[in-house]
């Protein structure tokens, strides 16, 4: 049995930086702060395949600005984001990953979405719709050691926790375990 534990990151108002005009990165990136953002713009681009590293650190759309688009958007095969929190009223958290670890995703309607997933590991998500929305391209594709709690609606139905396709035709295929 796998625990997961998050907590939010420690914060003042003066540690929370501005990304409404969106970040565009070209090399890995490791965040040295807590970012907020805006409604129109993902508050990280992740380009040719770069990593992004909350490195404990959380993007929050607050509630003014909700929704907001996106909290971080790859537009390169082979991205990873890792360690930290996305909070709040995204319509996707994280978009077109390959790999998603140690990310605590809250309040979105869509946590993780994309064509090329890879692995999605060791996070948690919480009050989504559809926690996880994505195609699963090798079968060596994993969602593992994930804890899921969709959001319900007024009559008590819930979100969706994983909706995962893949085109593998041959071999084991991608594996969903230990959820």
């Amino acid at each position: 049995m796998v625990t997961l534990v998050a907590t939010p990151a420690r914060a003042t108002s003066e540690d929370w930086y501005d990304c409404s005009g969106g970040q565009i990165a070209t090399s890995s990136t490791t965040l040295h702060e807590n970012w907020v953002a805006g409604k129109d713009k993902p508050c990280y681009t992740l380009a040719n395949g770069v990593n992004l590293d909350l490195a404990g650190h959380t993007i929050l759309c607050p509630p003014e600005n909700a929704p907001c688009v996106a909290a971080v958007v790859a537009t390169a095969t082979g991205s990873a984001v890792m360690d930290g929190e996305i909070v709040g009223s995204f319509v996707t958290a994280i978009e077109n990953p390959e790999r998603v670890t140690k990310v605590l995703i809250s309040g979105a309607t869509t946590g993780v979405s994309g064509q090329n997933v890879k692995r999605i590991d060791d996070s948690i998500f919480l009050d989504c719709t559809d926690c996880i929305k994505v195609n699963l391209v090798t079968a060596l594709s994993r969602i593992v050691n994930n804890f899921f709690r969709p959001a319900t609606d007024s009559t008590g139905l819930g979100g969706t926790a994983v909706s995962a396709r893949s085109s593998v035709t041959s071999g084991t295929g991608p594996q969903v375990e230990r959820n």
